[in-house]
């Protein structure tokens, strides 16, 4: 079969600068190294834990405060025009709408919330206490000040954002 004997191009380049050669102890061309996590102090490893305890419940409260009303918004401005016949400047938000929302979003993350933290949590990187508290710090800062400034913005966008990043 043909396909067996193609190599990866790499290899191919490599052939063909004889100046690259690589030692027995490189790692081969197919393979990515990923440098080790530095050690870090226990201490600081208990400290961040309990720092990521904090920012996840700043980011609970941004994710609420922000979703909620994105999902609410629609619907509320729906029952206001039912009812006045045109969309007022200013109303008063009706708690039973925002209740609504919340229980909408809790049933969301009790349902498919496992499935996304998981997702996030151990298929896109293996998230350490360090880069967890980073991903919550940034991400929970992020919707707080977009929620403060009235922009509407994904919770889950910037915390994939900060995974990545």
């Amino acid at each position: 079969c043909a396909c067996e004997t193609q190599s990866h191009p790499s290899v191919a380049i490599d052939s063909a600068l004889p100046s690259l050669n690589r030692t027995s102890t490189e790692v081969p061309p197919t393979v990515i190294a990923i440098p080790d996590e530095p050690e870090i102090n226990e201490a600081i490893k208990i400290l961040l834990k309990y720092l990521q305890i904090f920012t996840a419940c700043s980011k609970s409260f941004a994710h609420g405060g922000n979703d909620v009303c994105n999902a609410v918004a629609p619907l509320m401005t729906i029952w206001m025009i039912y009812e006045s016949g045109s969309i007022a400047v200013k109303a008063e938000p009706n708690i039973l709408f925002l209740a609504f929302g919340a229980l909408g979003m809790s049933a969301g993350i009790i349902l498919w919330g496992t499935r996304v933290m998981e997702t996030i949590g151990n298929r896109i990187t293996e998230i350490t206490p360090v880069g967890g508290f980073s991903i919550d710090f940034s991400s929970s800062t992020t919707v707080l000040i977009s929620t403060m400034a009235r922009i509407p913005i994904s919770t889950t966008h910037c915390t994939v954002g900060s995974t990545v990043a």
